[in-house]
């Protein structure tokens, strides 16, 4: 278990590296700020999801303002753990801002895209947690892209889902090429 710790880890310090050394990342940066993280294989609980502790945000680019770490992050986690009971293998997540330019660019890199609406979620439930089952469910699969459109005081919101966080990095360094070619 302690080497898988270690690997999963490893694999989130990689992704925040890379995102942190690409151009043009920053732009997909949302106001709350973006997290990626990283399941255990068989997670069941936020605990066993490894993510930035604090998030990344925009200076000089974008920069990671916490250590990584397991525990640290409930709406990454919620993402991954609801994703996993769909497809254990789907461990890594990210969110990322959500513009109708960004959604664009998710289609012409042919990622499967799925959304959920909001003002459709019952009180007292995990959004995260529900609007990933509600997009999974409606999609028939776990896609690569999840997103939103807020409500009152929530902002709109882009997750990207893969195997793992350098997986879903790499997705998001896909996005910002794209976006920084029109």
């Amino acid at each position: 278990m302690d080497a898988e710790r270690y690997r999963v880890m490893k694999d989130v310090q990689d992704a925040v590296s890379m995102l942190e050394k690409c151009e043009g990342f920053s732009a997909l940066i949302p106001e709350v700020g973006t997290n990626i993280g990283m399941a255990l294989s068989g997670a069941t609980s936020t605990d066993d999801v490894a993510a930035v502790q604090g998030r990344i945000v925009r200076v000089n680019g974008a920069k990671a303002v916490g250590n990584v770490d397991f525990g640290t992050s409930k709406h990454v986690a919620s993402v991954i753990l609801a994703a996993m009971k769909f497809d254990e293998n789907v461990r890594g997540a990210m969110n990322i801002k959500y513009s109708p330019d960004i959604l664009s660019a998710c289609k012409k890199l042919g990622f499967a895209i799925a959304s959920f609406d909001r003002k459709d979620e019952p009180r007292d439930v995990s959004t995260m947690e529900w609007g990933t089952k509600r997009a999974i469910e409606g999609f028939g699969a776990v896609p690569d892209v999840i997103y939103d459109l807020g409500s009152i005081g929530k902002e709109p919101m882009i997750r990207l889902l893969g195997q793992s966080a350098t997986e879903v990095a790499k997705r998001a360094i896909d996005i910002a090429n794209v976006m920084r070619k029109g």
